[in-house]
């Protein structure tokens, strides 16, 4: 608010100044008055909405990443059964 005071005090003539920025905090005290009227009976979805926004990209990035670690320890597990340090046995069992 105080920069665009400031900005219109510059480049008014000192007699304007005060009655363009009484102008100024009346209309945007009726837009951010207007605004939260309109979104009041929206306001019971803003926390849904916002955890939303943050659950989702974190699921899509946990899922992008979620190969990297899988394949380093495939990687790993294939040079140590290369080395002989580990084999895999298969067991039969009756069920």
């Amino acid at each position: 608010m105080e920069q665009m005071e400031k900005r219109v005090g510059e480049e008014l003539p000192t007699s304007q100044r005060r009655l363009a920025i009484a102008e100024l905090r009346e209309e945007l005290n009726k837009m951010i008055n207007n605004f939260t009227e309109r979104i009041k009976s929206y306001e019971k979805f803003i926390p849904i909405a916002i955890s939303l926004g943050l659950f989702m990209p974190l699921v899509t990035i946990t899922r992008l990443l979620f190969w990297i670690p899988t394949g380093i320890l495939s990687i790993i597990f294939q040079m140590l059964k290369a080395m002989g340090i580990t084999k895999i046995v298969s067991e039969t069992k009756e069920v």
